[in-house]
């Protein structure tokens, strides 16, 4: 009510601003210009009202209607009332020295005038200053206030606005709840753009990156349409505007049409028998495509992509694959999962999507031997000579390690999800195995690892071998500072973790 009652006197807002940021921070942390200070005319028991109902301790301001409206009746006798929240300053004119005389400023009489709005305000004469005196700076008197008369038409019509402004008040509370949302809403998304070839170029705006090559997803773009251009060459470029929603990520398939070979026109009699196998740059009016659009996506990135039992080397997971109308039989696989399959049918110029989720809780098993070149068997199956490595399912496994000349050494193990299970085994008449498992996380991944000035295989999170004792790590990753670490390792088992957040 406040606020309305302040843009109903002055015709202005009491918090503007280019931006809901900046109502927001003056709304919090400033106080409104007093109405009286915007237009002279505005009588200061007004002024007073409006800045009480504006006030920012809760306490300050009116508790209920009843005590606004009361105010509202009687403001011409809170004339002399300080605003609420308010600091008060008084402006009085430097002297010009320490040993002047004080200029004496007379009392002014402020009363209510008579029926002549133009009697003057009584004064007493200031005294004139010696000669030898540098006058001292008087401040003029106060405006005296001529109060106006009011028509009763002004009151009912102020009434009548202030009952209607209530429900608008109701109205601007629901407003600005929706601005804050609008405003917590992200403003970035992510667009995956996949095509029926890789490698081709990716635009946005007119903006490109050597690793934008599809199938790529491209993060932190501003909310709206854009403009998406993907380029190879021997293909037609494809255009098209997108429209990215925040937060959310949003996929762009993409299927370029081969650029036909220029060559003379033929005649009837010589055109194949045949119809060739990539689809023509133009599909005549009325006549359906003949190929479709598959993607295929998966829980896990990198998964190989069979079609009809066959594969090229770029059909992984996510892929845009160009696909003849019809039924196909669609196989992902990836070492260590069970694969997926699922029969689709492609229409012509639609594209089709395939979610493959490949399940298998896995764990790894690692057997190292003494002396090493052993062979070993997880399962029955020869996983090759130790150390050797492989994963399994989650679960129970039988170990067989086989030499010549020597009683085969056999045990079963069970082993967790996520789990490696290191096993050591010293053959007859050999010395005892001893080794440790080490595993490195960083924060973010893809480290390097160089254990006693050694290069460890693999980037971060990695796992490796290491003899017990004392070793020295050094955790390496472009555009962040290096780290150094001592740890103690020991034998017959993995050792905890090493955890190192990189800091640039």
């Amino acid at each position: 009510m406040g606020i309305i009652l302040y843009d109903l006197v002055t015709g202005e807002m009491p918090f503007g601003g280019q931006n809901i940021t900046t109502v927001i921070y003056k709304i919090i942390n400033e106080n409104p210009i007093p109405p009286r200070e915007l237009d002279a005319t505005i009588h200061p028991g007004l002024s007073y009202v409006i800045c009480k109902a504006l006030a920012k301790s809760p306490d300050e301001r009116y508790q209920t209607c009843r005590e606004l409206a009361d105010d509202l009746k009687n403001f011409k006798s809170l004339a002399g009332s300080a605003s609420p929240s308010a600091t008060l300053i008084v402006k009085v004119p430097p002297l010009p020295s320490t040993d002047l005389e004080r200029a004496a400023t007379p009392p002014v009489e402020i009363s209510r005038p008579p029926a002549a709005p133009t009697e003057a305000v009584q004064t007493t004469p200031i005294e004139q200053p010696s000669p030898g005196q540098v006058p001292a700076q008087v401040m003029p008197p106060p405006i005296t206030y001529q109060e106006p008369h009011t028509p009763p038409m002004v009151w009912i019509l102020l009434t009548l606005g202030a009952v209607v402004l209530l429900g608008i008040l109701g109205g601007a509370v629901l407003h600005l709840h929706k601005v804050n949302s609008r405003v917590a809403t992200p403003q970035v998304g992510q667009l995956l753009v996949a095509a029926n070839v890789s490698g081709a170029k990716i635009s946005v705006d007119g903006r490109s990156d050597p690793i934008w090559v599809t199938p790529y997803t491209i993060s932190d773009l501003s909310v709206g349409s854009h403009q998406v251009v993907v380029s190879k060459e021997g293909y037609d470029n494809y255009q098209q505007v997108v429209t990215i929603e925040g937060g959310k990520t949003n996929s762009f398939n993409v299927s370029l049409a081969a650029q036909a070979p220029e060559t003379p026109p033929q005649t009837p009699a010589e055109e194949p028998a045949v119809a060739k196998v990539k689809p023509p740059k133009s599909v005549p009016t009325g006549a359906a495509p003949k190929i479709g659009q598959l993607l295929v996506t998966a829980n896990v990135s990198g998964a190989k992509i069979f079609i009809d039992g066959s594969s090229e080397p770029n059909w992984i997971t996510p892929s845009t694959i160009g696909l003849a109308a019809g039924t196909h039989q669609v196989v992902v696989s990836k070492e260590g999962y069970d694969d997926y399959q699922q029969s689709v049918t492609i229409e012509g110029g639609k594209p089709f999507t395939v979610n493959a989720r490949l399940s298998g809780a896995r764990g790894e098993i690692e057997v190292v031997t003494k002396p090493p070149g052993v062979e070993v068997l997880i399962d029955g199956k020869s996983i090759g000579p130790s150390p050797a490595h492989t994963a399994v399912f989650a679960g129970s496994h039988s170990i067989r390690v086989t030499r010549p000349g020597a009683a085969p050494y056999e045990k079963t193990v069970t082993v967790e999800s996520g789990q490696l299970k290191l096993v050591t085994v010293t053959m007859p008449g050999e010395a005892e195995a001893t080794i440790g498992i080490v595993g490195v996380r960083t924060i973010p991944s893809g480290a390097t690892v160089l254990a006693d000035g050694n290069p460890v295989e693999g980037l971060t999170p990695t796992s490796f071998r290491l003899t017990p004792g004392r070793h020295t790590l050094l955790i390496s990753l472009s555009g962040f500072r290096s780290v150094q670490q001592v740890i103690e390792v020991k034998a017959d088992g993995p050792n905890p973790p090493v955890d190192v957040r990189m800091s640039h």
